[in-house]
């Protein structure tokens, strides 16, 4: 009778099922700032196939997913204008587990072109938002073009207006490794005015 109790009792553990994994995957921002909306999926390292439906964080930068088999994933977290994050070989046990995804801002790259030609500037519609015009064109708005070049020239304390290569050199530094500590600068363009602190 006993021998028969043993048995049973060490057959009970192999009879139940062997209990499914949940996962909560919080997706955040370099700055630790949750992302809802955002794309998780996961998918056995040994497989190529995704374990389950991809699922998407709520409002709170959460994930969920559930009723997989234990074992090793990878996770990969994405949203538009990030970087996609993969974890790799995740171990997955049975029950709850909770796992972060930090997304990194997708690099960008922007240029800046400096040119003598206005007509060149202003017929490259891709890079312009608005009404290129010449110094002639915004003294012809005037009655009286001269003086209004006379009068804009007085306001600016150089009495001139600028030329493009000013600007680009200016541009230019701000661009370059240089300035890689200059965060959050206005450079004003106003021809030497002096403000009083």
């Amino acid at each position: 009778m006993i021998a028969l109790l043993v048995a049973l009792l060490s057959l009970a553990p192999a009879a139940q099922a062997p209990r499914d994994a949940r996962v909560a995957v919080t997706v955040v921002d370099q700055t630790g700032a949750v992302i809802p909306n955002a794309k998780v999926t996961l998918t056995l390292s040994a497989a190529t196939t995704p374990a389950a439906e991809p699922a998407t964080t709520k409002e709170n930068g959460i994930a969920s997913l559930a009723g997989l088999p234990p074992g090793r994933y990878t996770i990969q977290a994405e949203f538009p204008g990030f970087q996609t994050r993969i974890l790799k070989d995740i171990q997955l046990k049975a029950g709850d587990n909770k796992h972060v995804a930090v997304l990194a801002i997708e690099g960008f790259s922007d240029s800046v072109t400096v040119s003598r030609d206005a007509r060149e500037a202003a017929s490259d519609r891709r890079s312009t938002f608005g009404t290129a015009m010449t110094r002639e064109q915004i003294d012809s708005l005037s009655d009286d073009p001269a003086a209004a070049r006379d009068a804009a020239e007085a306001a600016i304390p150089l009495r001139r207006y600028g030329q493009p290569d000013e600007f680009a050199r200016v541009a230019t530094f701000l661009l370059s490794p240089a300035a890689s500590y200059v965060t959050g600068s206005v450079i004003p363009i106003e021809g030497g005015a002096l403000r009083a602190l």
